[in-house]
């Protein structure tokens, strides 16, 4: 497999600037039209949007500022040279063959989880949805695994074109659908998984930008009609037109909670500190150890939803990466996490610029949830970074094991 060249920043790097700039930056346009025809958006009117960018701008810098620096000293003292955890892929073969497995597992992943639990969208609420997940916990982690199985062919793929790009975006489309149907209603995954596929074919120079902006566009209504598929249980009687508006500027931009944890801020000093931080990592425990396991654990995100934002019930608000720092450490030191989210990417990158397929995979199978990183917050994004490491390696073992058997049987 041939190593990607990468002499500044790297696909992570681009990736989170795409996402960041389109959520914080590029929606506000958008959002103070949707306020200008309905009368208000939210909680938040234009002032309060523009007033984000006090924020997030120098978060990015930040950021910016870690991951070059960060660069500069990695390449400086070699470390771009090791080969970590398997031997060097040096043909495509090899590469091809795992992604297969990949869609294996989590073909096989989509076949329990049917039987198990069903399809449900729809017909109980998002809560509901997530008990439904209790115990099923492996095979949503094994379900993520199309996602750098795509993105390795895509990559190791010679023939690229727009045709090709048609045919992966469906395949991406499939999964990305089924994905939502079992996470109850998940956007993250699905968005991100046909972001990266479209900007994986837009960096390979095999699309224009012209045709990425026709995808774009497709992309914006497929995520209006999982919005309204996700929340219809809810909308009986609703202004539907509305609320398709709301929830797709939802779907790509947390800047009205935001708006609302700055202002909360502004005028309070209860930062949360590190405190919950670490339950994110809660997770990791089985059910079968942890039987009590909560369905939803209380995490900088749901503490934010209750007591910042003052929402109620069952579903957690998006805080973003911003909202989620400046609650934890306030409008001051801040950009303390934005410092690691600089080299947090700079991982990333290192793991997709490796030659081993493994390193390769987890670099991979995270591009697509650095849309997790700018919505979500740090600590969700390590939490997957961790569970997708761990799955990667797991895989490729037991992916091993099963060459070696049939090697065994011939």
């Amino acid at each position: 497999m041939k190593v990607v060249n990468e002499s500044n920043f790297g696909m992570a790097f681009k990736f989170f600037i795409l996402f960041y700039a389109f959520s914080f930056w590029f929606m506000v346009p958008f959002i103070s039209i949707f306020i200008q025809y309905y009368g208000y958006y939210r909680e938040s009117n234009v002032k309060d949007l523009l007033e984000t960018f006090y924020y997030t701008f120098p978060f990015f810098l930040v950021v910016f500022l870690n991951y070059f620096f960060g660069s500069i000293f990695i390449n400086a003292i070699g470390l771009k040279k090791y080969k970590i955890l398997s031997q060097a892929v040096n043909t495509n073969y090899k590469a091809k063959l795992f992604s297969y497995f990949l869609y294996f597992l989590s073909f096989v992943s989509i076949v329990i989880l049917f039987f198990t639990r069903g399809l449900t969208l729809g017909e109980v609420g998002y809560g509901d949805q997530l008990e439904l997940n209790a115990g099923n916990g492996i095979y949503l982690i094994f379900l993520y695994l199309y996602l750098p199985a795509t993105l390795i062919l895509i990559l190791i793929n010679e023939k690229i074109n727009f045709k090709k790009m048609i045919q992966f975006f469906l395949v991406g489309l499939v999964f990305g659908y089924v994905v939502f149907q079992f996470t109850g209603g998940s956007r993250n995954v699905f968005l991100g998984g046909i972001c990266s596929i479209v900007l994986l074919f837009y960096y390979k120079k095999a699309v224009s930008l012209s045709q990425i902006f026709l995808f774009f566009t497709i992309l914006i209504f497929l995520a209006a009609f999982f919005a309204i598929a996700r929340y219809s249980a809810y909308l009986d009687g609703e202004d539907l037109v509305y609320y398709t508006f709301l929830f797709t500027i939802d779907s790509f931009s947390p800047i009205d909670t935001l708006s609302r944890i700055i202002k909360y801020y502004n005028g309070n000093n209860n930062q949360i500190g590190f405190d919950l931080f670490f339950t994110q990592f809660e997770m990791f425990i089985p059910r079968f150890i942890w039987h009590d396991k909560p369905v939803l654990m209380y995490t900088n995100a749901m503490h934010i939803t209750q007591y910042i934002l003052g929402e109620s019930g069952r579903v957690i608000f998006s805080p973003s990466l911003v909202g989620t720092s400046i609650a934890m450490l306030g409008t001051k030191l801040y950009i303390f996490i934005a410092c690691l989210t600089g080299w947090i990417l700079l991982c990333v990158d290192k793991f997709i610029q490796s030659q081993s397929v493994v390193m390769k995979s987890i670099g991979f199978a995270l591009l697509p949830l650095i849309f997790f990183l700018v919505r979500e917050n740090f600590e969700y994004f390590v939490y997957r970074l961790l569970v997708t490491s761990v799955s990667v390696i797991v895989v490729y073992f037991l992916y091993k094991i099963f060459l070696s058997l049939l090697i065994v049987k011939r």
